[in-house]
């Protein structure tokens, strides 16, 4: 046998060709498939960023969020009432720089007594409860402006003095 006619019958013979349509056939459908799979979930999450959108821009997670703030039981409801109606009154920024004193009194009042602590949580939930009905992202931030804080005060007819002492919320929660 020659070498011209033993590639001539190789190139001839069908033994494997159905093995190798199956391997290309499989490699373009597996190629499709991926292809397919990027546009699909490049689409799922455009809709899912349009849907939470929607949801939040109609108020649907602000609702669910302020009635989970309403159903808080406070440990002193006249402080509490208090302090929300005249949290409710403020404006964005200033809500934003109270906040920022909260998560402040937060922090140092962490090992208070049971009475500073169950005061400023219901602060705390009153500020929430505020930015729930405002659809509102709750900043994390601290570092409140003493003088803002002391202006923002002032026009709620707050005792800043009342912050600043050991007890601060307890004494806070005593001028309300």
């Amino acid at each position: 046998m020659s070498l011209s006619r033993l590639r001539h019958g190789f190139l001839r013979s069908e033994h494997g060709a159905v093995t190798v349509d199956w391997v290309v056939l499989t490699a373009a459908a597996a190629g499709v498939a991926l292809a397919t799979s990027g546009l699909l979930v490049a689409g799922i999450h455009s809709q899912q960023y349009a849907m939470e959108e929607t949801m939040g821009t109609q108020g649907f997670v602000g609702e669910t969020f302020a009635a989970a703030m309403r159903n808080y039981q406070p440990f002193d409801q006249a402080f509490h009432e208090a302090v929300y109606n005249d949290v409710s009154s403020l404006s964005d920024a200033d809500l934003d720089i109270l906040e920022a004193f909260v998560n402040d009194m937060n922090s140092l009042l962490a090992s208070g007594t049971e009475e500073e602590v169950n005061a400023l949580t219901d602060m705390t939930y009153a500020v929430g409860l505020t930015y729930a009905e405002r659809i509102r992202e709750r900043p994390n931030g601290t570092g409140s402006d003493p003088s803002e804080l002391e202006r923002i005060a002032t026009e709620l007819g707050w005792h800043l003095d009342a912050w600043t002492s050991s007890n601060s919320t307890v004494a806070l929660a005593n001028t309300l």
